[in-house]
């Protein structure tokens, strides 16, 4: 009788235990659904591009100009590299770019205190999308897990958090791409992964 218990118990346990399980998977799948329709229909997407200020300042205090002035230069033809990119293979929504001296203006909602980048990456005023109106979501090439150091670009929510599969939230940078052209690869990658998501949800 104990042992028959017993076994009752474990399999209430257990039933209890995948109901929890498929209840989480089936969210997750929902929680995705939102996200891609939402991108799609009614978001912009905030590309942050990093200026290395606090280094390249380290660097010049420590009478390292040449070298600052060096970094520095990469660091722009980085960006430069990525506007293009998105410019020439996304299509997915709207997209505009911010430097990353920004990124607390956003998390605070404070869209009034932005100045966004025109495609020379110069600060441009005129370019002055109403974000209240807008989903927002940001994109930055960056390393998608610590734990494989892999780096790609990826989308995270307006509080700078990663979004979660199965939403499509990043593409992997090409392994044997120039260092002059990989942003191109890695974005036509998202793009297609976006657009291919979003049409499996119709």
């Amino acid at each position: 009788m104990k042992t028959t218990i017993h076994i009752l118990t474990l399999l209430i346990v257990f039933t209890c235990l995948s109901n929890i399980a498929s209840s989480q998977i089936i969210n997750k799948h929902i929680e995705a659904k939102n996200h891609i329709v939402r991108l799609h229909d009614s978001s912009v997407l905030l590309v942050r591009l990093q200026t290395k200020e606090r280094s390249l300042r380290a660097y010049r205090d420590a009478g390292r100009n040449k070298f600052a002035d060096k970094e520095e230069l990469k660091q722009k033809a980085l960006n430069q590299q990525i506007i293009n990119a998105f410019r020439k293979n996304f299509n997915f929504c709207d997209v505009y770019f911010f430097y990353s001296d920004k990124s607390l203006d956003i998390k605070n909602a404070e869209f009034s205190k932005l100045v966004f980048l025109n495609d020379s990456l110069h600060e441009d005023t005129s370019i002055s999308p109403n974000l209240k109106k807008h989903y927002v979501y940001i994109a930055e090439f960056k390393t998608i897990t610590p734990e494989t150091g892999i780096k790609g670009l990826v989308i995270m929510d307006n509080n700078f958090n990663p979004l979660n599969k199965p939403f499509p939230y990043y593409a992997k940078n090409p392994f044997f791409a120039s260092k002059s052209k990989f942003a191109f690869t890695t974005v036509k990658r998202l793009n297609v992964n976006l657009h291919h998501f979003y049409d499996s949800q119709k």
